[in-house]
C-alpha cells in the first residue's frame, strides 16, 4: 500500500469513527494488505481451474466483477448487515 495513501485512509478512519488511533491503523493496514496478498498470491482467478481427466471435468473460472466489498461503520450491527447483504444482492 502505497504509504501517503494509508495515512489518508488511517486518518479517514480515525476521524469518522471516533475509535483508534492513525498510527496503529498504519501499521494495520499495511499488515492487513501484506497478508492479503500473500494469501491470494497463487490463487488461480480466472481460466482452467483444474482439469480431472477421469471424469472429464474442467473447471473453467471467468471474472464477473466485484462479488463482495467492506462496508466500515461506527454502528457495528448495520455494518454487519451490510456488509453480508450488499454481496448477496449483487
Amino acid at each position: 500500500m502505497e504509504p501517503s495513501r494509508n495515512r489518508i485512509l488511517a486518518e479517514m478512519a480515525v476521524e469518522t469513527t471516533g475509535l483508534g488511533n492513525v498510527l496503529d491503523k498504519i501499521t494495520k493496514n499495511h499488515r492487513k494488505t501484506l497478508g492479503l496478498m500473500r494469501d491470494i498470491a497463487d490463487a488461480k482467478t480466472y481460466g482452467v481451474i483444474s482439469d480431472d481427466p477421469n471424469t472429464g471435468i474442467t473447471e473453467i473460472a471467468r471474472p464477473i466483477g466485484v462479488i463482495g466489498a467492506v462496508v466500515p461503520s461506527p454502528w457495528k450491527p448495520k455494518g454487519s448487515e451490510w456488509t453480508i447483504r450488499c454481496p448477496v444482492k449483487s
